[in-house]
């Protein structure tokens, strides 16, 4: 029988196994760290960009990595509209999201060595951080629909239009959704909030998805084109337009609406709630962070529970009760009183120089950025006590801090000139992936003369271009090489554009300057007038078996005023393909045979169009139009364009802009441009000191109005007055 003294021992024994087992745990983990995810812009559904984890002292340099020189929707004056002006990454467990706005995909990352795990490319560039929900990845695309990716692999799961159709449209100098999701996704416990659509007369869309199965828990289609009162006491069917991140609380969305203060839904039922787009005189942003029962935008606090704007608060990071914003050079950390009437300061920290920015709060720390000669990050510890705010960590980095997020015990950095910088505890020799873009692969001699040919047959080497059926993508390559075309490439084979995809990605030029889409001509719905040129080198794989519609369709593509389709195909086929198409209703079209090549050519204007050459119309002041084309309902054909930047105000009512055989003529204080009116892109733009000084100004003068304009455009010629000497200009050169 065991005695209480043996009972005693063997206890003790195991009390000292057990001591023996921890030392050894502690000896080889010295430091075990609670991880914490950023599991989406700015870490939670308030986007409070505050987070429990709380990061090692000192951090030092892991990883840099460079990345394509971010291409924002809106240029940089536009600054209420800077949510894609850099890249927004996320984090879950080991693991780095990265959506890119300039190749169109999402990019995994490694986040202890940087190393790309897997890639994953849409039909339109990604311009919002994704969101991770478990095992998923949820993606938002201007293409209009989101994605939803396995996070280990980046296989597809799930894809959902979020619009009515799958329309395409020029939007931002890209080939995009007609209705593009800009309502950056939030996720509320299980449930994912977006929307699609910025342009509330073509209808806009917001949603609650369940994350885990997809399906539709509610939807609202009917608030964009409610009856508004505009700015400038103007009433309008012109409702909430989608653009920028939305934001969850316990009973309210939060719909970001671009330039204007967030409008408001039941979270759970997806009732319209409120939208101030005209009261007290408050305009917004599209950055909303919520606390209790308020939300900050553009340096305004707003009641959550009516949206009416209380008082004036800055906020950069939120911990309940608790807002952090920044005041000349310092933070500020100080609480709101009951009504919003009064804030209670709480402490202050002069470590901010001008142009200083709070980016997140982790654990104990914030972290924040100030520029100098290089850019600073640094992490204030808050003050305990009787202690104060002081820095307890600096580094310097190159480029201009745009955003951080933390997670994984790591600091990630983000640069408006696309670099990822990665900090963590570990001292060691930090790797640095550069951005090397490849030279185009290499085409065959056959296809380098045929891409020569069809440039020199044509006599078009720029705008857009249409590319159907890839065959083995050396037509392509060379079309890049030979001109100065945005192509956008169209081809059935889901794998073939994968593979081309990532090979034009590594050449730097994906995004910039070509697209690849799954599809063929005659079943997607291309915008019409886009393209200055099409071609194909695949004409099977471009549906040349439908014929009728192919040309058709290629026909609907083709810009007015010389856009051209030319094809190599057998002799002996050219005449079968003339007669067909003397049938077909093609207004202005010209088909001429040469060669192995057929070229199809859009002449003049559209049917019933006129041209706008004067201030008022034309020579007689009539101020009518002669165009019988343009009638309701009215549609989207392109947005975007140049920056209005060094355009006329409004207030000075300069000229009228001017349209002439396709080209919309616009005057700067200056500068004269042209621009395409069928897909906006610049054509050209000519600069003359002070043109057009008298109308810069913003005082609602009479302007044209009372002086008259300054310029006349007709199809030879562009006059324009200038100081004591009229300047005659070619309209296709500003020559």
């Amino acid at each position: 029988m065991m005695n209480r003294r043996t009972l005693n021992v063997n206890s003790n024994a195991r009390i000292h196994h057990l001591f023996l087992f921890i030392l050894i745990v502690c000896w080889l983990f010295p430091t075990v760290v609670q991880g914490y995810d950023w599991p989406m812009w700015r870490y939670d559904a308030g986007r409070t960009a505050a987070t429990p984890e709380e990061l090692p002292t000192p951090l030092h340099l892991q990883w840099t990595r460079e990345l394509a020189p971010p291409r924002p929707a809106w240029p940089e004056s536009e600054e209420r509209l800077q949510f894609d002006a850099s890249y927004e990454p996320i984090v879950a467990g080991k693991t780095l999201f990265v959506g890119s706005m300039a190749t169109d995909s999402v990019t995994a990352y490694d986040t202890d060595t940087g190393l790309e795990k897997w890639r994953f490319y849409t039909d339109g560039p990604v311009r919002f951080a994704p969101v991770v929900y478990k095992d998923k990845l949820y993606v938002a695309s201007d293409d209009g629909c989101l994605y939803c990716l396995s996070t280990d692999s980046g296989a597809l799961i799930r894809k959902f239009l979020a619009g009515p159709g799958l329309h395409k449209v020029i939007g931002n100098h890209r080939l995009i959704g007609m209705w593009p999701v800009r309502g950056g996704p939030v996720l509320y416990e299980d449930t994912l909030y977006f929307a699609a659509s910025i342009w509330p007369f073509m209808g806009t869309f917001i949603y609650a998805i369940d994350a885990e199965t997809g399906r539709i828990v509610w939807d609202n289609s009917g608030s964009g084109s409610t009856y508004h009162m505009q700015p400038h006491t103007s009433p309008a069917f012109a409702g909430v337009a989608p653009q920028g991140y939305l934001a969850a609380t316990e009973d309210k969305l939060l719909v970001s609406g671009g330039r204007s203060v967030p409008a408001a839904y039941d979270r759970m039922t997806g009732e319209f709630l409120y939208f101030h787009l005209n009261k007290y005189g408050k305009t917004g942003t599209c950055e909303v962070i919520t606390s209790g029962d308020y939300f900050f935008n553009r340096g305004a606090v707003h009641k959550l529970s009516d949206g009416f704007a209380v008082a004036n608060g800055s906020a950069s990071v939120v911990e309940g009760d608790v807002i952090y914003g920044e005041r000349n050079d310092a933070v500020i950390a100080y609480k709101l009183e009951a009504g919003a009437k009064k804030a209670t300061g709480l402490w202050q920290a002069k470590v901010l120089d001008d142009g200083g920015k709070i980016h997140l709060k982790a654990g104990s720390r914030l972290y924040c950025s100030k520029q100098s000669e290089k850019d600073i990050v640094f992490a204030v510890d808050m003050p305990t006590g009787e202690s104060e705010a002081k820095l307890s960590w600096r580094a310097r980095i190159e480029g201009q801090v745009w955003s951080m997020s933390a997670a994984d015990g790591k600091l990630f950095v983000t640069t408006l000139e696309g670099r990822i910088y990665c900090f963590a505890c570990e001292k060691i020799e930090p790797k640095y992936y550069a951005l090397r873009n490849k030279p185009l692969p290499t085409a065959r001699q056959r296809w380098e003369n045929r891409a020569r040919q069809i440039l020199q047959t044509t006599n078009e080497k720029e705008g857009y271009c249409l590319l159907l059926g890839l065959g083995t993508g050396e037509l392509l390559y060379q079309l890049l090489d030979q001109s100065e075309h945005h192509i956008v490439a169209l081809d059935p084979n889901a794998e073939k554009v994968e593979a081309v995809r990532h090979a034009l990605d590594e050449t730097g030029l994906y995004g910039t300057r070509v697209a690849v889409h799954v599809g063929d001509i005659t079943t997607m719905k291309l915008p019409p007038y886009m393209a200055n040129l099409i071609v194909s080198e695949d004409l099977k794989s471009a549906g040349f078996n439908k014929r009728d519609l192919l040309i058709k369709n290629v026909f609907h593509s083709l810009r007015p005023y010389g856009g051209r389709a030319c094809f190599s195909i057998p002799k002996r086929r050219h005449a079968g393909i003339l007669r067909r198409s003397s049938k077909l209703e093609l207004p202005g079209s010209k088909v001429v045979s040469s060669g192995r090549l057929l070229m199809l050519s859009r002449t003049g204007p559209l049917p019933d169009s006129a041209d706008w050459t004067h201030q008022y119309a034309d020579a007689a002041n009539t101020v009518v139009s002669k165009d019988k084309s343009v009638k309701a309902p009215l549609g989207l054909l392109w947005f975007g364009g140049p920056s209005n930047d060094e355009v006329l105000p409004r207030h000075g009512h300069g000229p009228s802009p001017h349209v002439v055989d396709g080209r919309l003529f616009i005057e700067g204080r200056n500068m004269l441009r042209a621009v395409d009116v069928y897909t906006g892109r610049l054509l050209w733009q000519r600069n003359f000191l002070d043109l057009g000084k008298f109308y810069d100004n913003t005082s609602h003068q009479p302007g044209a109005n009372e002086i008259g304009s300054n310029y006349v455009s007709v199809s030879d010629a562009i006059y324009l007055v200038y100081g004591d000497t009229i300047h005659m200009l070619d309209p296709a050169t500003g020559q």
